[in-house]
């Protein structure tokens, strides 16, 4: 087109709109080998784009599955520290319960003693008191 826009008004031969349709098919074909390229390119970037997106995946995989192996770990961790703490509560309160029944039988067995002893001496002060009155005259007595 450049050539015929110099030749104001002048009918362009035939010999020239083919010069200016080769030079515009070659034109066109340099800008689609440029496309073709760029595709390629594109094409290049996007295959390269899924070999990353699929070793994401496959390493995404791989954090899930080690996840769900930790998962796994911890909840059998859990119960077996449920477990401890349920077989040292019991424990703790077994022994409580020995204890406080061991105590309690001691208390119960001091108790007994103390009474039995209270019992003897209120016993030997009442026989004391019988002697006392047996001998001390009695103000009407007039001895």
């Amino acid at each position: 087109m450049a050539c015929l826009a110099r030749k104001v008004g002048v009918m362009p031969t035939q010999e020239e709109k083919i010069t200016v349709l080769e030079e515009n098919i070659t034109i066109l074909l340099g800008i689609a080998s440029g496309q073709e390229r760029d595709i390629r390119s594109i094409q290049v970037g996007v295959m390269s784009l899924d070999r990353r997106f699929d070793a994401l995946e496959g390493r995404l995989y791989g954090m899930d599955h080690r996840l769900s192996t930790l998962e796994k770990r911890f909840d059998t961790l859990e119960q077996s520290v449920n477990s401890r703490f349920d077989t040292l509560e019991q424990s703790v309160n077994s022994r409580s319960d020995t204890l406080e029944q061991s105590v309690d039988s001691r208390f119960d067995t001091l108790e007994q003693s103390v009474n039995s002893r209270f019992e003897e001496h209120g016993n030997k002060l009442d026989q004391i008191l019988l002697l006392l009155n047996k001998l001390t005259p009695k103000p009407d007595q007039g001895t």
